[in-house]
C-alpha cells in the first residue's frame, strides 16, 4: 500500500470514528448527562481506534490529526491541557478555523469594526440581543469579514434592556443602527419593533450567538430574490464543534418540532440540497417585508419567545401559499442557548417552548392534521418530494464549460427539472468539484459524495436511491459498476446512456493507428455495450446512426437523445470582414481532440499557410496535453481553458474540426452551429447530424482537401454567408424545447412498459 493510500485509509477511518465519538459526547453534554459518556462501554473501542490512528500518523511524521482550533484564547495550564485532551480524542476534529470566535477576534479588531451606511438597503439584518456582548461583537465581526460588498445592507441591533455594557459598546460601532429597549420586550417584540423601522426590501433575522460564514447572505437571497413563489429562506446551522444543528425544521401532527439532522454528519447528502422545509429556525431566516406586512408580522400570541418562527413559516405556507426553503449553502455557526438556555426549566425563557407548543397546535390544528406523527423525520422531509426521482450516474459532476459530454448532461439536468423530476447525482469520482457542486445544490439536486471511503459511499448510494423511479447511468463502465443498485431496487427503470458507442470509437482509432491492442479493446467494449443495452429498460443513443447500429445487433429498446444546443442570447455578431483566423475547441482529456489538434497543426496548417500565411489558428479547450502545448508558436495560439467562448466564436472566421476518429455527436460541431460560425470538418466530425457538404458545413477527409475547403470558406464571403444561414436552421432540431419533447416521450414509454 502506497503512502498516499495509507494516508487516505487513515483519514477515512478517522472521519468515521470521530463522528461517532462526537455524536455521543456532545449529545450527552447538552443533556447534562456527561458522566454516562465515560461509562458507555460501547464507546471505548472508538476511543482506542482513534488513539491508534493518531499513533500511526505520528510514526509517519504527520501531525495533521492533532491540529485543531480553540473557541477561546487558552491562557491557563488547565485550559491548555483540557483542549489537548479533547483534540487527542477527536472532539475538535470537525472544527474549522472559521467556526471559532478567536479567528474573528484576531482578524477583525474593534477599531476596524464598522459598516457602510446604506440609505436604500436591499436587506435589513436584525440582531436582537440581551446581554452576551462578546457573542454580539463576534457576530458583527463575522458580518464585517464575510458579507459581500455587492449587497447593500443595514444592520440593526436591538438591545433588549441588557444589563452589561452592550449599549455603550455597540453605540461605538459606526454603521450599526442601535435600538435600545427601556424594558425587556423579549425576542418576539424586539424583532417586531426593529422590522417596523427597517428600510430593506428583505428582512433577515439573525441571532447574536452566531458566526456567519462566506456566502451566507448571498445564498439566503438566491432562492427568493427572483422567485415570487418563495416566501422564506433559512440557513444550515452548524454547532460550534462542527456537527450539524439543523438542516431545516420538522413539524409533527401534535405541534412538536425537531431539528432535522441534529448532531449528524454535516456532509451527508440528505442535509445538503436546497428543498422545502416545514419551518426554519429564526436564528437565521430571510423574507420579504411586503409578505411580513401582509401577515401582520410575528404573532404576539407567542410572547415573549419560542414558536414565533415556526408560526410565521406556517403562515407563509398556509396563508400566502408560498414556499419555505432550506438552503444548505447559507451556513453559519450557532452557539445554541446562550441567552435562553438549552433546556426548559421553570421560570426561564426556554420554558415558553412547552407552553407555546400548545398554543401553536391549537391555532393550526386543521393544517397539522395533514402532517405526520412524531419520530417520522425522514418521511416528513421527503413529503415535499411529490414528483418521481431520477438518479444520474456519471464520471464526475457536469463540467458544462469544459467538455461536450458534461455540457449535454447539464442541459439534460435542466430539462429533467422542467419535467418536474427530483434529481440525485452520483459522480463516480465522489468529488464536490466547484462551481458545479454549488450549482447543483442550489437547484435542489442531491449529490452523493465519497468523503469517508468506498463502503460508506456505496451505503449512501443505496440509501439515496431507495425512492428512485429511474436510473440514468452514463457510459458502459459506470452502468456495470453501479448495477448493484438494482439488487436493492429491483423495480427501478434503468436507462443506459451510451454517450457514444465506445467500441465504434475504439475500432476507428485502432484502424487509423494500426493498433491491435486498441482493436482488442474495441471487441471487449462491444460485448459489454451490447450486453448492457439488452439489460436496460431503454438504451439512449446520441445519434440515429448509432441507434441503427444497435438495432442491427438486435437491440430494439433504443431511443435517440442528442446533444443539446441553445442559441446564444447575444445575437449581435461580427460580419465576415470583421473576423479573422481559425478556431478549434475541444477538451484535451479526450484523445480524438489531441489527435485532431496535432494533425491540424502538422499536416493541414502548412498547406493553408502556403495560400495565406497571415492566418492564425486558436486552440481552445480544457487541459491541453504536452504534445498540444508544444505546438504553440506565433501562428498557433494554445489558449487552454477559457471561461467565455463567445468572444472566440464572434471574432474567428472559420471553425475547423479535423477529427480522424471518434463516435457519437460532436459537441464542438453543434456549438459552432449554434454560434453561427461556419465549419470545415471531416465525415466523422459531421456524423449523425444530417449535415451536407457545401450546405450546412464543408466536409473533407484528407489534408489537401481540408486545406482547400478551409481557404475557400475563409476567403469567399458568399459561401461563408450561405453556410452560416443554413447552419442556423440545422441546429434548431437540437434545442432544449425539441429534446424535452423526446425526453417526455421516453419517460412515457417507461411508464407503460
Amino acid at each position: 500500500m502506497s503512502k498516499n493510500k495509507i494516508t487516505r485509509w487513515i483519514d477515512r477511518n478517522n472521519y468515521k470514528v470521530c463522528l461517532q465519538i462526537n455524536r455521543k459526547y456532545y449529545r450527552r453534554k447538552s443533556k447534562g448527562s456527561l458522566p454516562y459518556f465515560f461509562i458507555d462501554i460501547l464507546l471505548y473501542p472508538y476511543l482506542i481506534v482513534r488513539l491508534l490512528l493518531v499513533l500511526l500518523q505520528i510514526f509517519r511524521f504527520n501531525k495533521n490529526l492533532l491540529q485543531s482550533y480553540s473557541d477561546q484564547k487558552l491562557t491557563t495550564f488547565s485550559s491548555k491541557l483540557s483542549f489537548q485532551i479533547s483534540v487527542l480524542f477527536g472532539l475538535r476534529y470537525f472544527v474549522k478555523e472559521e467556526y471559532t470566535p478567536v479567528y474573528y477576534q484576531k482578524n477583525m479588531p474593534l477599531d476596524k469594526l464598522w459598516f457602510n451606511i446604506q440609505n436604500s438597503p436591499k436587506v435589513s439584518i436584525i440582531i436582537p440581543v440581551h446581554n452576551q456582548l462578546q457573542y454580539t461583537l463576534d457576530c458583527l465581526r463575522s458580518l464585517k469579514l464575510n458579507l459581500a460588498d455587492n449587497i447593500s445592507v443595514e444592520i440593526i441591533v436591538v438591545n433588549d434592556a441588557s444589563t452589561d455594557s452592550t449599549a455603550e459598546q455597540i453605540k461605538k460601532i459606526n454603521g450599526v443602527r442601535l435600538i435600545n429597549n427601556s424594558t425587556n420586550l423579549g425576542f418576539l417584540n424586539s424583532c417586531r419593533k426593529a422590522i417596523e423601522s427597517a428600510k430593506g426590501e428583505f428582512i433577515c433575522l439573525l441571532n447574536n450567538d452566531t458566526i456567519i460564514l462566506k456566502n451566507w447572505l448571498e445564498e439566503l437571497l438566491n432562492p427568493i430574490e427572483n422567485d415570487l413563489s418563495v416566501g422564506l429562506v433559512g440557513s444550515k446551522l452548524i454547532r460550534p464543534f462542527g456537527l450539524l444543528q439543523e438542516a431545516g425544521g420538522i413539524v409533527y401532527k401534535d405541534g412538536s418540532c425537531t431539528n432535522f439532522g441534529s448532531y449528524q454528519d454535516p456532509n451527508y447528502h440528505a442535509y445538503n440540497y436546497l428543498r422545502e422545509a416545514d419551518y426554519c429556525t429564526g436564528a437565521s431566516i430571510l423574507f420579504r417585508k411586503l409578505d411580513y406586512d401582509a401577515l401582520n408580522g410575528l404573532d404576539t400570541l407567542y410572547m415573549p419567545a419560542y414558536y414565533e418562527d415556526t408560526d410565521f413559516c406556517f403562515a407563509v405556507r398556509h396563508k400566502l401559499n408560498k414556499k419555505v426553503i432550506y438552503n444548505p449553502l447559507s451556513e453559519l455557526v450557532h452557539f445554541e442557548g446562550i441567552t435562553s438556555g438549552k433546556n426548559a426549566k421553570k421560570g426561564n425563557v426556554k420554558s415558553y417552548q412547552v407552553l407555546n407548543q400548545i398554543k401553536f397546535a391549537e391555532k393550526w390544528k386543521i393544517e397539522l392534521s395533514n402532517y405526520l406523527a412524531p419520530k417520522q423525520a425522514e418521511a416528513s422531509v421527503y413529503k415535499y418530494v411529490k414528483q418521481q426521482t431520477l438518479v444520474i450516474v456519471d464520471s464526475y459532476l457536469p463540467r458544462y464549460d469544459k467538455e461536450s459530454g458534461s455540457h449535454r448532461v447539464y442541459e439534460l439536468i435542466k430539462i429533467f427539472k422542467s419535467l418536474d423530476l427530483h434529481l440525485i447525482f452520483i459522480p463516480d469520482n465522489g468529488k464536490a468539484e466547484q462551481p458545479y457542486y454549488d450549482l447543483l445544490t442550489r437547484n435542489g439536486i442531491e449529490v452523493i459524495l465519497n468523503y469517508a471511503g468506498k463502503l460508506k459511499f456505496r451505503n449512501d448510494i443505496v440509501a439515496a436511491t431507495k425512492h428512485a423511479t429511474y436510473i440514468w447511468a452514463c457510459r458502459p463502465g459506470l452502468n456495470k459498476k453501479y448495477s448493484f443498485i438494482r439488487k436493492h431496487k429491483p423495480n427501478v427503470k434503468w436507462i443506459y446512456d451510451t454517450v457514444d458507442l465506445h467500441y465504434i470509437r475504439l475500432e476507428r482509432e485502432g484502424k487509423l493507428l494500426n493498433s491491435d491492442k486498441t482493436l482488442t479493446r474495441a471487441k471487449r467494449y462491444k460485448a459489454l455495450e451490447l450486453s448492457l443495452a439488452k439489460k436496460a429498460d431503454i438504451t439512449v443513443c446520441i445519434t440515429d446512426v448509432e441507434q441503427q447500429l444497435l438495432i442491427n445487433e438486435g437491440i430494439s429498446n433504443t431511443m435517440v437523445v442528442p446533444n443539446i444546443h441553445a442559441l446564444p442570447l447575444n445575437t449581435v455578431q461580427n460580419k465576415f470582414d470583421q473576423r479573422k483566423d481559425l478556431l478549434f475547441v475541444g477538451s484535451y482529456d479526450h484523445t480524438p481532440n489531441v489527435d485532431a489538434a496535432i494533425w491540424l497543426c502538422n499536416d493541414i496548417m502548412p498547406l493553408i499557410w502556403k495560400q495565406n500565411p497571415d492566418i492564425k489558428i486558436h486552440l481552445v479547450g480544457n487541459n491541453p496535453k504536452k504534445e498540444v502545448l508544444s505546438l504553440a508558436n506565433d501562428k498557433i495560439k494554445v489558449h487552454g481553458y477559457v471561461e467565455q467562448l463567445e468572444p472566440f466564436f464572434n471574432s474567428c472566421r472559420v471553425f475547423v474540426a479535423p477529427l480522424r476518429y471518434g463516435a457519437g455527436m460532436k459537441g464542438k460541431i453543434g456549438q459552432s452551429l449554434a454560434f453561427g460560425l461556419p465549419i470545415v470538418t471531416t465525415t466523422i466530425g459531421a456524423e449523425g447530424m444530417n449535415l451536407a457538404d457545401g450546405e450546412q458545413v464543408c466536409i473533407a477527409d484528407d489534408p489537401q482537401e481540408f486545406a482547400v475547403k478551409t481557404i475557400a470558406l475563409y476567403e469567399n464571403p458568399h459561401l461563408w454567408q450561405k453556410i452560416r444561414e443554413n447552419a442556423a436552421a440545422s441546429i434548431l432540431n437540437y434545442s432544449p424545447s425539441e429534446v424535452k419533447i423526446q425526453l417526455a416521450d421516453l419517460f412515457n414509454r417507461l411508464a407503460h412498459q
